[in-house]
């Protein structure tokens, strides 16, 4: 069981740093997304599907992510 949830938390981390890498290729700075998170972990936020590949979720992670960024401008 401790192993499963070692290599949970290890794909979790790369999902994570895909999607932080993603989002600053994206043209997004760092602190923009970060602040979007409000201190959460982006899998937490936007779980990744099931099967889903990592440079799959980045994209789609950084979509949503954005969309809350816009979202949250708007609302100012």
């Amino acid at each position: 069981m401790a192993a499963m949830t070692e290599s949970s938390e290890a794909l979790n981390r790369d999902y994570a740093l895909e999607a932080e890498r993603e989002a600053t290729e994206s043209g997004m700075a760092i602190q923009e997304y970060q602040a979007v998170l409000k201190g959460a972990v982006v899998t937490a936020l936007i779980p990744p599907k099931h099967l889903e590949g990592i440079a799959a979720y980045g994209v789609r992670a950084v979509g949503e992510v954005l969309v809350r960024y816009l979202v949250g401008e708007a609302e100012r």
